[in-house]
């Protein structure tokens, strides 16, 4: 007996101690890793920690050595009030120790999170950054592009803005001109590339060489390739109706300069195909709406189209617009109670026909295409001013879209209005302050003249804008405090 257990538990102990050292020796190479490898793993990203995001698509991880556990959307939590709709898609494995998140959403406004759990290294060793923080600033709001864009102080006039070929060109009346030419006050046209974020003037300051009321006196418009102006001329004694083209780095004449009968104000521009048309004031009869043309491909001179469009004289600019190969016109009637109208043109007849829109009483009009559809937008007086907008429909009759709303207790000014993702928008001079609006989906005005860090120059009196690539630009005379006050400040809504 005692030699049967003598030699039995030998082996016992034997087998024991030869896994046990199997098993030592194992947890003894972890030991010495774990002994001789002590750093943690830390994390680098892209976009940066820190960083204020205003969209977030992907997230690169880049760790200072190969981890394990990145690859597990569990071992993620996105939080924070600027998390908005961002949420994880995917993660795809790079590398061991690179890794790329793709997110869904967008970013709102506020501190985002991304607490990260469960990485680290061969050894155990766990992450050292264990989080990645953001600031969100990705709700729409007005954002400064660029301040004191003009040569000197503006006076209280308007501006015009125009797009070409991811430029934006604005007229602004160059007080500097004064004091250049013996007191002449004439006008600029500044251009800001939105791929550089810089700007410079186009072509020569004081590009007319002439006297001018105000910029209510010029317009711009572009076409496909070329920024034309149209402004009320001072080289004569009348002011007459002249344009230019900007061409080969200068401006030009557009046929004969000084072309119409007697002073004009207020001239609106547009083109289709070949031929350009220009509307304005005529001062030779009493002020009535008149609009000339002229094609641009050939040496044709100006020639007025068809007569005087108004009963009376109009006031502000009168814009134009050309749907299903026609032009059409809109306006105030001083010579029919101020009425806001319509008129469309009939090439068979060579005669103008307008329409009244309702009995009430307007100071501007505005008429532009959104998606497939002719709008036009006029203010109108019931105790407070309210804005109205009209849609022509199929049967060629105008009806009401949207609810008028309520926009000032003041004239609004300056009435400029688009198409801002297929739906109307309009900004107007509010008293002395900025106001600018839009149609949402549900067909409800909604107000955005306040939201971004451009509050103090949206006060602005002067203004206009342009859309492009879903983003509004607009163009105002910044009140905001110096060095800013009175100069010409561009802004975007994005």
């Amino acid at each position: 007996m005692i030699s049967r257990y003598a030699m039995w538990l030998p082996k016992r102990l034997i087998f024991f101690v030869f896994t046990g050292l199997q098993f030592c020796s194992y947890n003894l190479e972890q030991q010495i890793d774990r002994e001789t490898d002590t750093t943690l793993p830390n994390l680098i990203s892209n976009p940066l920690n820190g960083s204020t995001v205003r969209s977030l698509s992907t997230i690169e991880l880049i760790f200072s050595e190969a981890v394990a556990g990145p690859e597990l959307k569990s071992n993620f939590d996105i939080s924070g009030a600027g998390k908005n709709t961002l949420a994880i898609d995917r993660i795809e494995k790079l590398s061991d120790s690179k890794f790329r998140i793709s997110l869904t959403g967008t970013p709102g406004d506020g501190e985002i999170t991304f607490n990260l759990s469960g990485i680290q290294d061969k050894v155990g060793n766990l992450l050292e950054n264990s989080s990645l923080n953001y600031k969100g600033d990705g709700l729409p709001k007005w954002r400064y592009l660029a301040r004191n864009m003009s040569r000197g102080l503006l006076p209280s006039d308007g501006l015009n803005i125009v797009e070409l070929n991811g430029n934006l060109y604005i007229a602004y009346t160059d007080l500097e001109c004064e004091n250049e030419n013996g007191g002449k006050r004439d006008f600029t046209v500044v251009k800001f590339s939105i791929t550089d974020q810089s700007f410079s003037t186009t072509g020569s300051p004081c590009l007319s060489g002439t006297t001018f009321n105000n910029t209510s006196s010029v317009t711009l418009y572009a076409d496909t390739t070329t920024i034309y102006t149209a402004y009320r001329d001072g080289n004569t004694p009348d002011y007459k109706a002249s344009v230019k083209k900007f061409e080969n780095n200068q401006w030009v004449a557009v046929g004969n300069l000084n072309f119409s009968p007697g002073s004009i104000l207020t001239p609106s521009l547009i083109k289709s195909n070949n031929d350009i048309y220009i509307s304005f004031r005529d001062g030779s009869n009493s002020n009535r709406l008149a609009v000339y043309t002229k094609n641009v491909g050939n040496s044709n001179a100006w020639a007025q189209l068809g007569s005087a469009i108004s009963q009376g004289n109009t006031f502000h600019s009168s814009p134009m617009a050309v749907f299903n190969n026609q032009l059409y016109i809109s306006f105030r009637d001083g010579g029919a109670s101020s009425h806001p109208y319509v008129s469309r043109y009939d090439s068979g007849s060579t005669s103008w026909n307008p329409i009244a829109l309702d009995n009430s009483t307007t100071r501007t009009t505005s008429i532009f295409i959104a998606g497939e559809v002719l709008y036009t937008v006029y203010p109108y007086s019931s105790g407070n001013w309210l804005l109205r907008v009209k849609y022509l429909d199929t049967d060629l009759l105008w009806k009401s879209y949207a609810a008028d709303t309520d926009v000032s207790s003041s004239t609004p000014n300056w009435l400029n209005c688009g198409s801002y993702q297929s739906r109307p928008y309009c900004n107007y001079q509010s008293g002395s302050g900025f106001s600018f609006l839009r149609v949402t989906e549900n067909n409800v005005w909604q107000d955005l003249s306040s939201p971004g860090a451009a509050d103090s120059a949206l006060n602005g009196a002067n203004t206009n804008s342009v859309q492009h690539n879903n983003k509004i630009y607009v163009a105002v005379r910044d009140t905001d405090v110096a060095p800013y006050t009175d100069r010409l400040t561009l802004l975007s809504y994005e």
